[in-house]
């Protein structure tokens, strides 16, 4: 028997994360854990890391099959590592990709812990849990806890009609409202804030009145049954792969560039003869014997971000020799991207970016893209599953190539998406699972085809 547990919530900003955070901490001091996001954020899996000093894993239906989704979550739990699962929106939302918190709990078996806010009410939160739990009657839902209550004579209103109600659900306690929370900033959550906060205070006031012996009761669940990873997912050729094997490649990671899948990263390092991790923040050069460059999505916009990267001399000189190499490839996604171009307009200011790539870029006051999107890549005749998700759009672009447009499911509306210097540098808004993109990983990460 496995331990496994989905935190979801009736919405967004239901406190997920918080308990999420919450949770972690305190089952990390009795067993060993593998923290799990559904969905494609790349924010809440750098909590988790914070929390625990384990990798979080994103689970995605859309981008990933069935079959991939099974033995990713089979692969990360082996050793039976207990799996806590941090949910996406409301628990149901996203059932039209087979991409909600339901889906993957489902999918996988895993029990779900519904977080439900108490603000307001208490006896209409039984329709709300009996409508969560006929609404579909392959749900996994096994527990309830409720937060922004007021007092614990108000608890005790809400937990009397669950019990009475819903003997089947265990019902785990309440969280006071007005903690304090975590603050977000344009693309999701604010990481920095950690690095202030006592942790584990924040813990035990969120946990002050929730029953975690009772939660580890209700996390039994059945072994994942699924192929290996290498069974599982499509392969690269023959020929593709053993080219790669022969190659060392750099990704940078810093907090300018943090939006990694830990998965992709995995997956570098089994793909690579070598990966090398430097920080362009720390004003690192680029390793002379690396002959890709991976540079991932991240904050470049920020007043702070920007001005040390424009004091990173060395790290910038040893992009531009790196690309000035015909026989290098440069792989930027989203601040990445930007990064290669010339410029970011951002609220009257302009800041100066690499140059490699002759595009502008500039931040609009609304978002610009958010959501699944598919790349049609014009150079290849092939396409791409990702995610997008970015306030900032291309201005000058007649200067700079663009090879792929972005479309989302079911839709006709096509727009520019990656851009090249028609030579060895590609920098596109698309996220991507790397290991179930063969064809991407071939046609961009190998020096030797054509951009």
């Amino acid at each position: 028997m496995s331990k496994g547990i989905v935190i979801s919530a009736t919405s967004s900003k239901a406190g997920k994360t918080l308990i999420t955070l919450a949770i972690l901490r305190r089952l990390s001091q009795r067993d060993r854990l593998r923290p799990f996001k559904i969905g494609p954020d790349y924010i809440d899996p750098q909590f988790h890391y914070k929390i625990t000093g384990q990798n979080s894993v994103n689970l995605d239906r859309f981008m990933m099959s069935e079959q991939e989704l099974k033995s990713t979550f089979k692969h990360y739990t082996e050793g039976g590592l207990t799996a806590v699962v941090e949910g996406v929106m409301g628990y149901f939302d996203g059932m039209e990709k087979e991409s909600s918190s339901y889906d993957i709990a489902r999918i996988l078996g895993i029990p779900t812990l519904l977080v439900i806010s108490a603000e307001g009410t208490y006896t209409t939160i039984a329709a709300i849990v009996k409508g969560l739990l006929t609404y579909r009657p392959d749900h996994t839902i096994k527990a309830v806890l409720f937060n922004h209550v007021s007092s614990e004579s108000h608890y005790k209103m809400i937990q009397a009609v669950i019990q009475k109600d819903f003997p089947q659900i265990s019902v785990l306690g309440w969280i006071k409202k007005d903690l304090d929370h975590i603050p977000s900033r344009h693309l999701g959550l604010d990481l920095s804030i950690m690095d202030d906060m006592d942790i584990d205070s924040l813990v035990d006031n969120v946990l002050a009145h929730i029953d975690i012996d009772k939660l580890y009761e209700v996390m039994d669940m059945e072994e994942v049954n699924a192929l290996r990873l290498d069974d599982a997912f499509p392969l690269l050729s023959d020929k593709a792969y053993n080219e790669f094997k022969k190659l060392k490649v750099t990704v940078i990671q810093d907090h300018a560039f943090s939006f990694l899948y830990y998965d992709n990263i995995q997956y570098l390092k089994e793909l690579y003869k070598e990966v090398y991790i430097i920080s362009a923040l720390e004003d690192q050069v680029i390793p002379q014997d690396s002959q890709v460059l991976y540079i991932p999505g991240g904050y470049v916009e920020t007043p702070e971000i920007h001005n040390r990267l424009n004091q990173s001399h060395n790290f910038k000189d040893s992009l531009h020799n790196f690309v000035a190499d015909k026989g290098k490839r440069v792989y930027g996604e989203c601040a990445g991207l930007i990064y290669l171009g010339k410029s970011l307009l951002n609220d009257d200011q302009t800041m100066e970016m690499s140059g490699i790539l002759p595009i502008s870029f500039r931040m609009r006051p609304t978002r610009k893209r958010l959501g699944y999107y598919e790349a049609k890549d014009t150079q290849y005749g092939t396409s791409y599953k990702g995610h997008a998700f970015h306030y900032s759009e291309a201005l000058d672009n007649h200067n700079a190539q663009a090879i792929w447009s972005l479309y989302k499911p079911n839709s006709t509306r096509e727009e520019g998406g990656a851009w090249t210097n028609g030579v060895n540098v590609l920098g596109t808004y698309l996220h991507s699972f790397f290991r179930n993109n063969p064809r991407l990983m071939e046609n961009y990460f190998l020096p030797s085809n054509k951009i």
